[in-house]
């Protein structure tokens, strides 16, 4: 495009030259090596094509911080797939926040994979700081991967065997919708593969958002 005088965009959802450079330090030494060699050229070619790009759209603010000034116009993104039809009936989420207000039972819910990136581990360490702190409540993660049977194990041998409910990968969307409207907070911990990594803040009452 650039080449034909084109104009484009280029999208990110996270920095894979970091990523590349934080496979560098642990796993196989052939992947290892791989990595020390590759992650500088990544670095380079990502650059290259976002100064020529005429529009830069980067999802979440970190992404955003890494690649917005080799952009021309660059943009912060949150790609979610929630329309206004999908939001919370103002009534019930007057409801949600009135039995929360009164020390009912709390209810967390997070989707997406039970991956190393979205910190499933870090996620059930806060699970089980606030048992231990007292915390009335139950939790419910949706979605499958690598890491969900060392979950599962986890919470067996732990103090959120009935706390904490791993039902796998949920295929229809109603199901993970009303989830959600259903929860109290949406508790997650994106770990990007950067030299600043961080724990974003949950959303409130009114999910989805």
């Amino acid at each position: 495009a650039h080449r034909m005088g084109l104009p484009f965009y280029v999208w990110t959802d996270r920095v894979e030259s970091d990523v590349v450079r934080q496979s560098a330090t642990s796993g196989p030494w052939r992947k290892r090596l791989m990595a020390r060699l590759t992650h500088r050229p990544m670095a380079w070619l990502e650059h290259y094509l976002i100064r020529r790009a005429d529009l830069g759209l980067f999802h979440g603010q970190e992404t955003f911080d890494a690649y917005a000034p080799y952009s021309r116009n660059p943009r912060v993104v949150h790609d979610i797939h929630i329309r206004k039809a999908d939001h919370i009936d103002p009534g019930r989420l007057a409801g949600k926040q009135a039995a929360a207000a009164g020390g009912g039972r709390l209810r967390f819910v997070y989707t997406g994979r039970a991956d190393s990136m979205k910190g499933p581990h870090d996620w059930l360490s806060v699970m089980e700081s606030l048992d231990a702190a007292g915390i009335d409540f139950e939790a419910t993660w949706l979605g499958d991967g690598d890491l969900i049977e060392a979950m599962r194990q986890r919470i067996a041998s732990g103090p959120l065997k009935d706390r904490v409910r791993l039902p796998g990968f949920v295929r229809d969307r109603a199901t993970v919708l009303e989830a959600l409207r259903a929860a109290d907070l949406m508790v997650f911990c994106h770990k990007t593969a950067r030299r600043r990594s961080r724990t974003l803040p949950a959303t409130g009452h009114g999910l989805p958002t």
